[in-house]
């Protein structure tokens, strides 16, 4: 794989990476017993626009997928994010399969907004709409036929470092699923996986 970033002018710069897996993988999830041929593929990408004003103000549309398998493809298309196994943009959005962080199968659009209204503080909002790349799920519980919108995710982050030792911030997420997931015939009250979600954390530090 590899990255390119380049600053367009003053105020616009962009940056994207690319990946392309192959080889073999076991997983014993999709490909029980056996090791499944591998040809996988990822793009993350990010154009930001710079204010320039007194409050730092940074706009930007964001772009990112990861490929996914589809049980009828005789190579396993789930692209492995490797050693990047940490919350990049959510701690609440759930995993696709059973290794925290492996978040594949995905096609994410990103619009977000940051200020830094006072010295050390930094407040950012993002929106994203979520997008399965392929619905390996198809047929089983949880999830629908062949919806592949998996939802709308919000998310404000306050961070605020107000002494040289003292730090802290606060984290807000709300999630609302899309037909990815099961709805129940004629609206019932069982919701499978398809109720709203919101995540809070608040975390002081103290650092020497």
């Amino acid at each position: 794989g590899g990255c390119l970033a380049h600053d367009f002018d003053s105020n616009v710069s962009g940056r994207v990476e690319a990946a392309y897996q192959f080889g073999n993988r076991t997983n014993a999830v999709m490909f029980p017993n056996h090791d499944s041929r591998l040809s996988a593929w990822g793009v993350n990408s990010r154009l930001t626009y710079s204010l320039r004003d007194p409050l730092k103000s940074q706009i930007w549309l964001g772009y990112e997928v990861l490929s996914g398998h589809d049980a009828t493809d005789s190579y396993n298309r789930q692209f492995d994010p490797l050693w990047s196994r940490w919350a990049k943009y959510s701690e609440l959005f759930p995993n696709d399969l059973d290794r925290p962080g492996d978040r594949s199968n995905l096609q994410r659009i990103n619009v977000g907004y940051q200020v830094e209204p006072a010295n050390g503080m930094m407040i950012q909002a993002n929106y994203h709409a979520l997008f399965a790349y392929a619905n390996r799920n198809s047929g089983t519980p949880g999830f629908s036929a062949d919806g592949k919108f998996k939802g709308h995710l919000f998310t404000t982050l306050l961070r605020y470092q107000y002494s040289r030792f003292w730090s802290g911030y606060l984290l807000g997420e709300y999630f609302i699923p899309g037909n990815y997931y099961e709805t129940p015939l004629g609206g019932g009250p069982l919701r499978a996986r398809n109720d709203p979600a919101v995540f809070l954390r608040a975390q002081i530090a103290f650092t020497l």
